[in-house]
Formats: C-alpha cells, structure tokens, sequence
C-alpha cells in the first residue's frame, strides 16, 4: 500500500513539472481571451460633432493618438488609415476596437443602422502591435463563405497599397523591450485587393498580398489568439 502510494504521489509530481515546462515553453500560449472594460467611446468617419467620442454624434473621425486603458472603441462603417498600438500598459487593462453592428454598437445617441453598422471598417495603412492588451473585433463575416472579404465586419490592409504586411505583432530586435503580448484578433479580413501580384515567378517569395498578410516579428510571443479570420 505504501509503494503504491508512493508511486501515486511521484506521477502527481512529474504531471506538476511537466506542467510548468509546456507553460515556460509557451505551449499554451496560444487562447482564446475575452477582455472585459469599464468605458466606451466611438469612432465614425465624418463625425462633425465636439469630437469627445462619447457618442456616435460626437465621436472621434479616427482612432485618437492614444487610447484609453479600459475602454471598447466601436468603431462605425469607414475608411481609418493604418495604426500603431502602442499605448502604457496599465496592469492587465484591455483596449477593444469593436465593429459597430446592428445588434452591438454601444448608445444610441446618434446611431444610424444604415450608415454606421452595416457596412466594414477598413484600416488602409495596416495594424502594428507593440503593447500587449489589445483585442481587435470585426464582429461579423459571411458564414457561408469565409472568402468574402466585404462580409467581414473589419478588413486591413498593408501599409503600402497592396505590398507590406497588413498586420504586425512586433517587438524590437536587440532590445530588452517586451514583445506584444495579450493580442486578440476576430472577424477580420486582412491582406491586399484579390488579385494582388508582384509580377515575379510563382514560388517565389512576394512582398505583394496575399502571401503576407500577417506577420509576427522576433521574440516570445505569448497569449495571441486569431480567430473566424481571412488572411490572405
């Protein structure tokens, strides 16, 4: 009985250890998380409001400079250049971009169905990852087929027309800055226009979409989820 025991306890142990090897080796680093915030601000093209955000009537015309820990962001039908996340950490504080949908846009105080929520949000100069706590939520796609790029609530393209890369986690060679972690990326469609070339021979690699929609750059990245998305 004691043997037995005693091997009970050594499995126990060596399950312990070999937990805490695949955690420090990232082998469940890859989740999916759901950020919670405590304030919400808006985001719409053409907005001729004061601009404070609180409301679709007053909301920013781009995503401002810098964002607010603890806040969603939705963000209404438009074109919004590219962006560079890279705001203060502040503990396991979240920032959401969420697409504005008919049955998820936040108050109702200036919101139009028609013009705000049913059409796609697209970023034309790429999105770059520097901090951690960021989720970027598109909110919708066409179930039916996952290629169709205007049914994604947001699309991203590179930075550079249709050659680049649409979506960078990045972190900085040489450095003992820490890389992007804490990325959640949802119902986006990301790349260049369909039928992208490069005019080079096919095997090739093609700075030009679809082949490098997405990228992450060096280091150890941790806790990234990308889900129900088109990259291409």
């Amino acid at each position: 009985m004691l043997k037995k025991n005693k091997f009970i306890i050594l499995i126990i142990v060596a399950l312990f250890l070999l937990f805490i090897y695949f955690s420090r080796n990232n082998f469940f680093s890859i989740i999916n998380l759901e950020p919670q915030t405590s304030n919400l601000k808006y985001v719409r093209q053409g907005a001729t409001g004061s601009g404070s955000g609180d409301d679709w009537t007053n909301a920013y015309t781009i995503l401002p400079s810098t964002l607010q820990r603890d806040t969603t962001y939705y963000i209404a039908d438009g074109s919004y250049g590219g962006y560079i996340f890279d705001d203060t950490e502040i503990g396991n504080q979240w920032i959401v971009i969420k697409k504005s949908i008919p049955t998820d846009y936040g108050t109702s105080v200036g919101w139009n169905p028609t013009t705000m929520g049913s059409g796609q949000a697209l970023f034309t100069g790429g999105l770059n990852f520097q901090k951690d706590y960021y989720e970027i939520n598109g909110q919708k796609r066409n179930e039916g087929n996952w290629q169709d790029v205007g049914s994604y609530g947001i699309r991203v393209k590179p930075s550079n027309g249709n050659s680049g890369v649409a979506v960078v986690i990045d972190a900085v060679s040489g450095s003992n800055l820490p890389d992007a972690d804490f990325i959640t990326l949802k119902y986006l469609d990301i790349g260049g226009d369909a039928g992208s070339t490069c005019g080079i021979p096919v095997g090739e690699e093609c700075p030009n979409i679809p082949d490098r929609g997405f990228e992450m750059i060096y280091g150890d990245h941790q806790n990234i989820y990308i889900g129900y998305s088109h990259i291409h």
